[in-house]
């Protein structure tokens, strides 16, 4: 028992910000979202783009706020199943999660 209520007080003191992250599940298929994303991240908002892939599925880019630089990451998952579907992933260090749900949305 003491593990997990250590785990839990380390949890509670840590800033929520560094394990943000945003997810949104979509029935669109990969190949109609992935040029959309990269458009939007780096058309649309204005981030530049530093490493992506499109046969891994992921985007690795920088987000410039108030002179100072984050590291943002979407992730392009496939979904399989009776409804292929596409689940989105958005990380952006030391923001908050609204950043990152206002990008995905």
């Amino acid at each position: 028992m003491r593990p997990t209520l250590l785990a839990l007080a380390i949890a509670m003191v840590l800033p929520a910000s560094a394990f943000a992250k945003a997810e949104r599940t979509t029935s669109h298929s990969f190949e109609r979202t992935w040029p959309t994303a990269i458009r939007h991240i780096r058309i649309d908002e204005g981030h530049k783009i530093v490493d992506k892939d499109a046969d891994a599925g992921y985007v690795v880019f920088e987000v410039v706020e108030k002179g100072k630089t984050y590291r943002g990451a979407l992730e392009l998952i496939r979904v399989g199943g009776d409804r292929p579907s596409l689940r989105l992933v958005l990380q952006i260090e030391d923001r908050p999660t609204y950043m990152e749900s206002g990008l995905l949305d």
